[in-house]
Order: C-alpha cells, then sequence, then structure tokens
C-alpha cells in the first residue's frame, strides 16, 4: 500500500531524493537533450538497435513524425516501425485516450 506523500514518516522522506519512496539509483545511463535534432536522431537509433521488442506509450502519437531530417536521411517513424516489424521485431504501441474537460 502506498501512503500519500503527506503520510510519509519524516525520516523515509529525508532518505530519499524529491521525498519519493524510491531510492536514487546512481548507476543507470541518462541522456540530456537540449533540442529536438540529437532527442529523435537518438530515438531512431534506439529503434533500430531493437533485437525482440519495442514499446510505445503516449497521449498523441504522430506516425508521420520525422526522426531524422537534413543532412541525414529522413527517417519517419511509421517508415521505421514498419520496417523493424517485418525484421521480426515485436512492436507494442500503446495511446492514451484524451479526457476531455466538460
Amino acid at each position: 500500500m502506498l501512503l500519500p506523500s503527506s503520510q510519509v514518516p519524516f525520516f523515509v522522506a529525508l532518505s530519499f531524493s524529491h521525498s519519493s519512496l524510491e531510492s536514487l539509483s546512481l548507476s543507470l545511463p541518462y541522456f540530456r537533450y537540449v533540442g529536438g535534432r540529437s532527442y529523435f536522431g537518438a530515438v531512431a537509433r534506439a529503434l533500430q538497435a531493437a533485437r525482440r521488442q519495442i514499446f510505445i506509450a503516449d497521449w498523441r502519437l504522430n506516425p508521420d513524425i520525422l526522426l531524422t531530417r537534413w543532412p541525414d536521411p529522413p527517417v519517419v517513424l511509421k517508415d521505421l516501425l514498419l520496417q523493424r516489424a517485418s525484421e521480426g521485431v515485436e512492436v507494442f504501441i500503446l495511446v492514451y485516450k484524451e479526457v476531455h474537460n466538460t
């Protein structure tokens, strides 16, 4: 059972970063992206490197988005996913339905 943050004992909140219940892991690699070119290029490389499965979850997924642009050869998300699926990589996409306020 998870406790609301207001009910987490003070000593527990101090032993984890940002008062979360998960400890900080310094062994996981992370990358900071400032611009879209480097981020989407990294996404394209990760999708191309997938060996077994690709999982994508998004609120709004545009399958026509360009992952790489000039001067690199253009790579469109849907084309890359179709290529990887035809090579035997399982592709799973979960698109959440947007809930509008009424």
